[in-house]
């Protein structure tokens, strides 16, 4: 099952482009894809964190998704990291 990824600025060099295309198994969600992420690009794990501690947000069709919520083939996760500042 082929699902795309969109990120930009350093999550992006840190994962090897901008957009990426990840063959996950059926059933995947999206919690295992950062999980994948961060083990087979090490870079991007700064980013990327570990489960329940994610500087990461993900969103399909604009709409955000959690750690648990199934992905379907063609999807296309926006991977954005979360700023903070003041």
């Amino acid at each position: 099952m082929i699902v795309r990824l969109r990120a930009i600025g350093p999550l992006a060099e840190a994962l090897g482009g901008g957009r990426l295309e990840i063959d996950v198994g059926e059933g995947c969600c999206a919690g295992d894809l950062l999980d994948r992420l961060v083990r087979d690009r090490p870079p991007a794990a700064p980013y990327l964190g570990r489960s329940g501690n994610r500087p990461v947000s993900m969103f399909r069709a604009s709409l955000r998704l959690d750690e648990g919520d199934r992905l379907n083939a063609g999807d296309e996760v926006h991977l954005v990291v979360t700023v903070a500042g003041g």
